[in-house]
């Protein structure tokens, strides 16, 4: 081609960006009601929901003020308190909307249960990744909600610990945080295990999860303290299984 004459890009055919945005819209529509209906079989109680969402906008909030708020680890203090549960509905509240991509990961080798959730298999997952037998890229699995990914157990170590101190753990997180934007590991029980007191410090923060009427305040408070110690930051707690002995709508007033 002549110096001399300048290069000009072909134009679009007449109407090719309207249809290209009438499919965008389309997909987005379709993912939209994707999501709704796998929101709709989990069937949880509309308080239940909204807390969730108060989660999910109080990390939006401090994630909006600077704060890093992109990888964060659920635990608990005793076995039984509900980290899985939590750990699973902040993910899909997270998700909802398509507004954040998710990364749920279970990384409790001790009791994995996150992939009856999806009624996934527990054959391989994160626990390839670790041992660097698998790639994140083909270790993740698909849920049935868009811009929600999993990451099951896969065959737990006999002590997993040693892995989360490894450097295939740091670049996992290096690989996660650059592809998702939210990250939540599902994490074994504080007074049991040392796992998430080793994956405190390499995460963004620890969120507590306390099942409400049962678990003594001294446990609670020897495993935050014990987090703390080894450098996990914790962003706050979640009371779960609270009852109420009197209407909520009069606590509300109170």
């Amino acid at each position: 081609m002549p110096h001399d004459v300048p290069f000009e890009p072909q134009k679009p055919p007449e109407g090719h960006q309207e249809t290209t945005r009438e499919l965008q819209r389309q997909e987005r529509r379709d993912l939209e009601r994707q999501a709704a209906r796998f929101l709709k079989r989990l069937q949880l109680p509309a308080r239940i929901l909204d807390e969730f969402q108060r989660l999910k906008n109080y990390l939006l909030y401090e994630r909006r003020k600077g704060e890093s708020c992109s990888v964060l680890a659920v635990t608990s203090a005793w076995p039984g308190e509900g980290v899985s549960f939590v750990a699973f509905h902040t993910a899909v509240s997270l998700a909802k909307g398509l507004e954040n991509s998710v990364l749920l990961v279970d990384a409790n080798f001790r009791n994995p249960s996150l992939h009856r959730f999806f009624n996934h298999d527990n054959r391989t997952g994160f626990s390839d990744v670790l041992a660097g037998s698998m790639d994140i890229h083909g270790a993740v699995r698909p849920s049935y909600m868009p811009y929600l990914a999993f990451l099951p157990a896969g065959t737990p170590f006999a002590d997993p610990a040693p892995h989360f101190r490894s450097d295939k753990f740091e670049s996992f997180l290096k690989i996660a945080r650059a592809r998702f934007d939210y990250v939540i590991l599902d994490t074994p029980p504080v007074s049991r295990y040392a796992d998430c007191l080793v994956i405190g410090p390499r995460v963004d923060h620890v969120v507590l999860v306390v099942r409400a009427h049962r678990t003594k305040k001294q446990i609670v408070v020897h495993a935050k303290e014990q987090i703390i110690k080894h450098g996990g930051r914790i962003l706050g707690v979640v009371l779960n299984r609270r009852r109420f002995f009197i209407p909520e709508f009069i606590y509300k007033r109170l």
